[in-house]
């Protein structure tokens, strides 16, 4: 639940873990991604911190997995 919650933040520009623990509370789709729980603030920043480089990487393969289904256009 914690990767998909960073992923979408990433991918909307939320990378505050204040900002998406109040996504999760107010956005239907963040609560959906969050199967209903309301993560706090410091539960996503510890577990952003702990994976950050496992974080990146799978973002960077998720932008080129869309890229090469041509969801996406890279510059």
């Amino acid at each position: 639940m914690m990767t998909k919650l960073w992923l979408y933040g990433y991918s909307v520009g939320v990378c505050s873990s204040r900002r998406l623990a109040t996504l999760a509370t107010r956005d239907v789709g963040v609560t959906m991604l969050a199967a209903g729980s309301r993560p706090d603030f410091r539960t996503l920043s510890e577990f952003r911190r702990r994976h950050l480089v496992a974080l990146a990487g799978l973002f960077t393969q998720v932008v080129q997995v869309c890229a090469s289904n041509g969801l996406v256009q890279l510059r």
